[in-house]
């Protein structure tokens, strides 16, 4: 997960400040309200979003793993 974590992580935060500048009304800005509670990736110190999306994602990697998903190697 380590050599992947920071590029998805900054992939996601670049797609909340572009939708938060860009589209303040869209919907989809209520996938991330699990991650953000005020929908807005500037109210959020950085390690904070950070830490938010960390605890989000692994548990998806530990159940992908037992259900016999493997990490793909770097290429």
């Amino acid at each position: 997960m380590e050599d992947y974590f920071d590029d998805y992580y900054r992939l996601q935060k670049t797609a909340i400040e572009v939708m938060a500048e860009n589209y303040p009304n869209e919907p989809i800005r209520e996938d991330y309200l699990s991650l953000l509670l005020t929908a807005d990736a500037h109210h959020l110190a950085e390690i904070d979003l950070r830490r938010r999306f960390l605890e989000n994602t692994q548990p998806l990697l530990t159940i992908a793993k037992n259900n016999g998903f493997e990490y793909m190697g770097r290429l």
